[in-house]
C-alpha cells in the first residue's frame, strides 16, 4: 500500500493542528468522534471537493485551448503544405518534358478513374488539361460504363479536351450482363449516340 498523502501534499491548506489530527486518524483504526468527523468534513472534504471542481474547470479550459491550438496547427500545416509548391523543384521542369512524362504515365487512361493522371500541382493540371493528345487516348470498360454514373461525364470531358486530335481508345466489351436491365442498356446507347 502506498504511503498516505497529506492534505498539504494534495494542495489543501489546513491549520497545522487539523492536519496533524487528520494524519493521526488516517494512520489508525480508532473511531472518530462526532466533532472530528464534522471538522474533517468541513475542513478537508468540502475543500477537496471545491479543489476538484476547480481542477475540472482548469482541465476543461485547457482542453478547449488545446483543441483550438490543434485546429490552428492543422490549418497552418495545410497552408504550409500548399506554400511548399512555390519553392518546389518540380516547377523548374520544362513543360515539354512534363508533357512527355504525362503522355507515358497517363497513356490509355480509364475514363471511369478521374484520378489516373497526376493533378498534384496547378501548373501540372493546367498543362495536362491543355495537352490535347493526352485526352485523345483512353480506355473504356463496357460493364463499368453501364453501371457508373461518372463515365459519360468523363467521356464527354475527354472528347472535349481532345479537340481535333485523332482518337485512340480501347473498348472492353463484356460478354454478358447480369445486373443491367435492357432499359438501362438502351438508355446508355442513347447517351452514347448523343456524344
Amino acid at each position: 500500500m502506498s504511503p498516505a498523502v497529506s492534505p498539504r501534499q494534495a494542495g489543501i491548506l489546513l491549520p497545522a493542528d487539523v492536519e496533524a489530527s487528520f494524519m493521526k486518524a488516517l494512520h489508525s483504526n480508532d473511531p472518530l468522534s462526532d466533532v472530528d468527523v464534522a471538522l474533517f468534513t468541513r475542513e478537508i472534504f468540502f475543500k477537496a471537493a471545491n479543489k476538484l471542481s476547480s481542477l475540472d474547470e482548469d482541465i476543461r479550459r485547457l482542453q478547449i485551448s488545446l483543441h483550438e491550438l490543434v485546429e490552428r496547427r492543422g490549418l497552418l500545416q495545410e497552408t504550409l503544405n500548399h506554400w511548399h509548391g512555390v519553392v518546389c523543384p518540380r516547377r523548374t521542369i520544362p513543360n515539354e518534358i512534363l508533357t512527355e512524362i504525362f503522355m507515358h504515365v497517363c497513356r490509355g487512361f480509364d475514363v471511369e478513374e478521374e484520378n489516373d493522371c497526376p493533378w498534384l500541382f496547378r501548373l501540372w493540371k493546367d498543362l495536362v488539361l491543355g495537352t490535347l493528345a493526352l485526352w485523345a487516348n483512353f480506355s473504356l470498360d463496357s460493364l463499368r460504363f453501364m453501371t457508373s454514373s461518372r463515365t459519360l461525364p468523363m467521356l464527354r470531358k475527354a472528347l472535349s479536351l481532345s479537340a481535333s486530335s485523332p482518337l485512340t481508345f480501347l473498348y472492353y466489351a463484356a460478354a454478358f450482363y447480369t445486373d443491367i436491365t435492357k432499359a438501362e442498356a438502351d438508355d446508355v446507347r442513347c447517351e452514347m449516340t448523343e456524344i
